[in-house]
């Protein structure tokens, strides 16, 4: 949830924002950075629909919104270098948004391949509950048999990231906390070189290597970074002064970026043309020290980007304020834990009809990704509203009953 206020909203801004434009702990969320959630799922299943080959770059813009909102959301409730206390607080409401989809999602996964006799393995299923899924899935598992949860390791990522930085922002001075995000936009590429040539050493594949790199633990917190920089600078009031720069410069830095790799194929590797694009922004992402760069220069655009949706600067704002797109964007997190299986079902529906899916023409994956994000939306809208609505207040209503039978640790936390 992107965090712009502490302001309470009233009930005709509720009502104004539509109905799930909700508030959450009393700080306002930005409609138009929920525009950019809605852009970011649909650019993953148009991913795995085959028509946008660099739909992953979805995945790295929901990477730069958290970045920016758990930041907010800890300095403005004024969490931050409160200790284990505040912490413990981050982590419980991290846990009620992500967790009560997230394992419903397993569940339901492992009842269905149960009735199907599908066999599971005790490694993958520990993987996806304990959040190391990413790891395992460069190991070769991390899957439920028989039930879609490829797209579950950008989960491991987030939490992963969540544990290290929620303790650093809620046990150490802001300055510090600062520190450590202009620290981490430099350590990640350099961890991502390090990590890419050790792989070549050990003789990995270049598919296996690049996907190692692609979904390592901890090799693109560089991305979460600078949307914390992103919620410092709105914090100090200066993100406006920025935001169309920082935007120019991400575009700009992309530009050189596919320039000097669409000649390193050519010279280099000896592509010719349409060839010299492959392996730039999609593909084999690694080799001439691209998974450094690439990676690097789309956060600072898409950090661009997040400025100008925060801003409501009018490059994006007629755009980004548009109420369908926002409603998506509330939605898209459960969106994006059923996609996979939206895919796969409209996949399936399709084939009944006599269309060919697998390798099919670009006209049937157009149809198959419009059909796709419906189903997909749809079943993140019923979850929204059945599900994951009453869940959190069952589970916020239980934390507050905690916290007011021990009035001596409620005055504690609310004196920090």
């Amino acid at each position: 949830m992107n965090l712009q206020s502490n302001s309470h909203t009233t009930k005709a801004e509720y009502r104004n924002c539509g109905a799930h434009m909700a508030i959450e702990s009393g700080i306002r969320r930005s409609g138009e950075v929920d525009a950019l959630r809605c852009f970011a799922m649909l650019s993953v299943i148009a991913l795995h629909t085959h028509i946008l080959p660099m739909g992953w770059i979805g995945v790295w813009l929901f990477y730069v919104i958290s970045g920016y909102v758990v930041t907010l959301s800890v300095m403005e409730r004024g969490e931050g270098a409160s200790g284990l206390s505040g912490f413990g607080a981050f982590l419980w409401r991290r846990s009620v948004r992500i967790l009560p989809v997230y394992y419903g999602y397993l569940l339901a996964g492992m009842g269905v391949a149960a009735l199907l006799g599908i066999g599971q393995t005790l490694f993958s299923l520990g993987s996806l509950v304990l959040f190391f899924d990413n790891v395992a899935m460069i190991l070769g598992g991390g899957r439920i048999n028989g039930w879609p949860t490829g797209h579950l390791w950008t989960l491991s990522v987030e939490m992963q990231f969540y544990l290290v930085y929620g303790l650093a922002l809620c046990a150490m001075p802001q300055k510090v906390v600062r520190r450590l995000l202009v620290a981490l936009l430099l350590l990640c590429p350099l961890a991502r070189a390090i990590g890419a040539d050790m792989l070549a050493q050990r003789g990995w594949h270049p598919l296996e290597a690049a996907y190692a790199i692609y979904a390592g633990p901890g090799l693109h917190f560089d991305s979460f970074a600078i949307g914390g920089l992103l919620a410092f600078a709105q914090l100090d009031g200066k993100i406006a002064r920025f935001a169309r720069p920082l935007f120019i410069a991400g575009l700009a830095a992309l530009g050189v970026y596919m320039a000097a790799y669409f000649a390193v194929n050519h010279f280099v590797r000896g592509d010719h043309g349409l060839q010299i694009t492959r392996n730039v922004i999609s593909g084999i992402l690694i080799g001439e020290h691209r998974e450094v760069f690439l990676y690097s220069v789309l956060g600072v655009a898409l950090a661009g980007l997040v400025a100008l949706a925060v801003t409501k600067d009018a490059w994006v704002a007629p755009l980004l304020r548009l109420r369908p797109l926002q409603w998506v964007g509330q939605v898209s997190y459960g969106a994006y834990v059923y996609h996979q299986l939206a895919v796969i079902a409209i996949a399936l529906l399709m084939r009944g009809f006599g269309f060919t899916v697998r390798h099919g023409s670009v006209p049937v994956h157009v149809v198959q990704f419009a059909l796709s994000s419906a189903l997909a939306i749809f079943l993140g809208w019923i979850s929204f509203r059945w599900f994951e609505r009453p869940v959190t207040a069952l589970m916020r209503g239980g934390r507050e009953r905690a916290v007011q039978a021990y009035p001596v640790h409620a005055a504690e936390v609310a004196a920090r």
